[in-house]
């Protein structure tokens, strides 16, 4: 518990794994067991984590983060399963990434 609670964001490890990512000291093998919660229908622990932190804290700030690669399906999956949870305001994390603009082209 004293290790989980240093980690101030996000951590996406399935439960089963989480005590050896605690306990790994390395930044790169950490970032390596962050496959993601399980949100499927035999294993869905984000509805776990959600209703274990609502019953905790009910006032605490959701947060969805996905990137580029993220497919529509995980998105809808994910907003489903807060939506079972009756979570309906979130913050939603997205990586930028820079594009080159040239503005030659754009003023053709």
């Amino acid at each position: 518990m004293t290790e989980f609670k240093k980690y101030p964001s996000s951590i996406g490890v399935p439960i089963l794994k989480m005590k050896e990512f605690l306990d790994t000291k390395d930044t790169k093998q950490r970032l390596a067991m962050e496959t993601g919660v399980p949100i499927d229908s035999t294993d869905n622990q984000l509805a776990d984590w959600i209703f274990c932190t609502r019953t905790v804290n009910p006032n605490v700030q959701a947060c969805i983060k996905g990137d580029v690669k993220t497919g529509f399906e995980v998105v809808k999956r994910v907003l489903d399963i807060m939506a079972d949870k009756n979570v309906f305001k979130f913050n939603l994390i997205t990586t930028l990434e820079s594009a080159k603009i040239n503005l030659a082209e754009i003023q053709k």
